[in-house]
């Protein structure tokens, strides 16, 4: 998957709208690091949920979750 489609991917998924898809994943929050253990797992098992919903292989999962970590997390 080229940058294009992938940008075009994250776009789509955060505002919900997949082309053939008729039905909206619920958005997906951003993740800093600085949560309790509970606040992570809940977040973790949520991106789960929600790449099996829009039937996202685990390659662009990861690629995809990596554009929701925000400062501490995502260094």
């Amino acid at each position: 998957m080229n940058r294009t489609n992938f940008t075009e991917l994250v776009t789509a998924l955060k505002g919900g709208s997949l082309k053939g898809v008729g039905f909206k994943p619920a958005k997906l929050g951003n993740f800093d690091g600085f949560q309790n253990e509970k606040v992570i797992d809940v977040w973790l098992v949520e991106m789960e949920d929600y790449f099996h919903a829009a039937t996202i292989g685990r390659h662009l999962a990861m690629q995809l979750a990596q554009s929701y970590l925000n400062g501490y997390a995502s260094t």
